[in-house]
This record gives C-alpha cells, sequence and structure tokens, in this order.
C-alpha cells in the first residue's frame, strides 16, 4: 500500500505531510507551478524527476508572498524608469485601465507561463475601442487569450475590477498616434470585415449565409492550420468573407469588388 505521508520539498522545511488531508499540501509537479520548482532550486531544493513533488501550505505561502514581493519591486521599478520626468495626469472618460502587472496575465491574474505573449497593438487598440479599456505597453497575457494578432473573440472582460484611466501626456499622445494609423489602415477595408462593428449579425447572415460565430470559427480554423495567410491586398479573414458571399449570391466579380474596394 503506498505510503500516505511524506515530507515537504522544501529544503528548509522539516514538516511531514499527510497526503489524505488535501488542504495541507499544494503537489507542484505540473508545468503551471515551474516558476515555484524555479524558486525552490534557486533556494538549494533538489527534485527527483520520477516522483510527484509535494509543498506544504506554509511553504506555499511564504514563497507566493516572495513572489508577489518580487513582482511589485519589478514593477515598481519599471514604474520609475517609465516616469522619471513628470507628466501632467489625463483622466480618460468611461475608459478602464488594466493595472500593470508584470509576472501575471492582465485578463486572467494566472501567472505567466511560456507561452504568454506581449499585447500587439492591434489588441490593445481592440481593447480601448471595443471594450473601453486601456492597457499598458509592453503587458503580456496567455496566448489563449487572442486568435493571431486579434483579442479573442470569446473573451469575458469585466471592467468593474479596474480603475478609471489616468494617462500621462506622453501615454495619450501614443494612443492618439496609434488610433489615427488604425483609422488609416481601416479606410479602404471593405465594408463586409469581420471586424467592421457597423456590420450587424443579420447582414452578415444575408451575405454569407453563416452567423458571425460561424464565420469566426472557420477563420480560427485556418489560421491554426497555415494553409492560408495575409496579403498586402487582402486579408485572409476578407478572403473568407468574400468567398462565401460569392457561393450565398453569386454576383459577379465586378459586383462583388464595390463591397471589397
Amino acid at each position: 500500500m503506498p505510503s500516505t505521508r511524506c515530507s515537504c520539498i522544501a529544503k528548509e522545511c522539516a514538516r511531514t505531510i499527510d497526503l489524505t488531508k488535501s488542504n495541507t499540501f499544494r503537489e507542484i509537479s505540473t508545468p503551471a507551478y515551474e516558476w515555484l520548482r524555479d524558486r525552490l532550486e534557486s533556494k538549494g531544493t533538489t527534485f527527483n524527476n520520477d516522483n510527484l513533488i509535494y509543498l506544504c501550505k506554509a511553504c506555499e505561502a511564504k514563497y507566493r508572498r516572495e513572489e508577489k514581493q518580487i513582482g511589485e519591486e519589478t514593477e515598481r521599478v519599471f514604474k520609475d524608469s517609465t516616469l522619471s520626468v513628470p507628466n501632467p495626469i489625463i483622466r480618460a472618460q468611461k475608459c478602464f485601465q488594466v493595472p500593470m502587472q508584470v509576472n501575471f496575465c492582465c485578463f486572467c491574474q494566472n501567472h505567466l507561463a511560456k507561452s504568454s505573449v506581449f499585447l500587439p497593438s492591434e489588441v490593445r487598440l481592440d481593447l480601448f475601442v471595443e471594450h473601453d479599456v486601456y492597457v499598458y505597453a509592453r503587458q503580456k497575457c496567455c496566448g489563449s487569450h487572442l486568435k493571431g494578432t486579434r483579442l479573442n473573440p470569446d473573451i469575458t472582460i469585466d471592467t468593474r475590477q479596474y480603475e478609471p484611466t489616468m494617462l500621462t501626456i506622453e501615454e495619450a499622445s501614443n494612443l492618439i498616434f496609434q488610433l489615427k494609423n488604425d483609422i488609416k489602415n481601416k479606410r479602404n477595408r471593405p465594408l463586409l470585415s469581420l471586424d467592421n462593428p457597423l456590420i450587424d449579425e443579420e447582414d452578415l447572415k444575408s451575405w454569407t449565409g453563416w452567423k458571425k460565430s460561424d464565420l469566426h470559427t472557420m477563420y480560427a480554423t485556418i489560421s491554426d492550420s497555415k494553409v492560408m495567410r495575409d496579403s498586402k491586398h487582402r486579408s485572409v479573414a476578407d478572403a473568407l468573407i468574400l468567398y462565401w458571399v460569392k457561393m450565398k449570391t453569386n454576383l459577379s466579380y465586378s459586383q462583388i469588388g464595390t463591397l471589397f474596394n
């Protein structure tokens, strides 16, 4: 019969863990706790890769506090370096700000894994325009929250947990510059587009025969398979819409060209 007791893996801890009491320990063998194993290893703890790794709750709490302190110190240094020259503050109306976080996902608050990515500028603009949320540059999130360089349409953002947006002159200037470029890029975009907020569900279904959620699923499948790629003339998403408009309406290509510039 397997033993129901073992020692806490932390080198500095002498506690015995009762494996029948799940609320007294944490099993940290999974990838989600790689950061915790790295911290333990830096303190002299060694691991046997063939065995499960158990850490008592007291040690887990201690290391989480240390990790939080490191993150807060890193964030303080980051802010000090970016705000070394005092700037006037601008308050954005009806907009909320995600706190600057170095080691945690800016959406789900999970500890960042190796699959985490910096938020592309397109995603930051989507959040600002569509969700009234401002995210600092150089913020990271879990890769699952993105679809390519765009925000995953299934993501849910609860703005009640955020404070109103306060921008420095430099941040406001950069945001205006990005918005101006985005407007220029979209000026000649087709009227029928997955990311055109003026196209409602019924219009899209009338032209293509599919709901927006179905088209997003198709686009995600195509993007993941990498069988198509964007060109300087047309994106994969626009090509998908064009194809289904042709199949649904059988309009001539010159007529369809009006819809797609």
